[in-house]
């Protein structure tokens, strides 16, 4: 429960918190500047293993806000299982639902008869380190998953992954894509006919396991936005997954555990 105005975020045209007359500050109607959530979870993973080196997995969401459960409720006008249903627009309306697919992919081990090769396809978790920078967001009411491949290559001193992940497909609608607070950025305002105006994230992670006491994560990772510069760029230079830009990132983790002691720095 919050005593206050909306949680603190904008009122939107028919919201039932307290619409202030001036920034923040309630209007003073009577019982309107307290609101309060009842969250519920559902997620069912299934899986399946078709031999030791192939397995299927798939788990389904079911997020909900009681008293406004997405576009089934509050006139259409929220939608709860946010980056994981089949929308095409970010608050639901239409014919969405809060049913979502948080992961769905195929794993293979021992790729093309390598010994510690393995490749998973399709929607699924991208969890490193201590998940400062990739991780599930386990206790989100929806939390995040990516669609891609991950290779990855394993040994007893080190291990290896190489990741392309679409994080926005202009020519699909999605509702809200890897857990942001807005709708897919395309398709482009500008541009709308051509197939290279999309959002990409390669990864490229390694974990070194031979030097005893210590875990060494060296990485690159590379965000690649192919929009054109006008199409997502409402909060200037600190909107999320600002259009028109390429960034590349070098870092590395070092985490040290030494009995009781643990101590990790984290440097990108």
């Amino acid at each position: 429960m919050r005593n206050g105005v909306c949680f603190g975020s904008n009122i939107l045209i028919s919201g039932a918190c307290n619409a202030p007359n001036t920034g923040t500050a309630p209007n003073g109607t009577p019982g309107k500047a307290n609101d309060f959530y009842v969250q519920q979870l559902t997620r069912l993973g299934i899986g399946y293993d078709l031999s030791p080196d192939l397995n299927f997995y798939m788990e389904l969401i079911d997020s909900r806000t009681w008293g406004g459960n997405g576009a089934n409720g509050a006139g259409g006008l929220q939608d709860d299982t946010r980056n994981h249903n089949g929308c095409s627009t970010g608050n639901g309306g239409g014919n969405c639902s809060t049913l979502g697919v948080r992961a769905a992919y195929i794993l293979v081990r021992n790729f093309a008869g390598l010994q510690g090769l393995s490749v998973k396809a399709w929607r699924q978790y991208v969890v490193f380190g201590n998940q400062s920078l990739f991780g599930a967001f386990d206790w989100s009411n929806t939390g995040f998953s990516h669609d891609g491949i991950m290779l990855q290559y394993s040994t007893k001193a080190w291990d290896s992954y190489a990741g392309w992940f679409r994080t926005s497909e202009s020519d699909l609608g999605q509702a809200v894509p890897a857990g942001s607070l807005g709708p897919n950025i395309g398709p482009s305002t500008l541009n709308n006919g051509s197939a290279n105006i999309d959002s990409d994230m390669f990864i490229f992670y390694n974990q070194i396991k031979s030097v005893p006491g210590f875990i060494i994560e060296p990485y690159y990772f590379l965000y690649s936005n192919r929009y054109n510069s006008m199409d997502n760029r409402g909060q200037g230079l600190g909107t999320a997954k600002h259009s028109n830009q390429t960034r590349h990132n070098v870092g590395g983790r070092i985490e040290m555990r030494k009995g009781n002691f643990d101590a990790n720095n984290e440097t990108i």
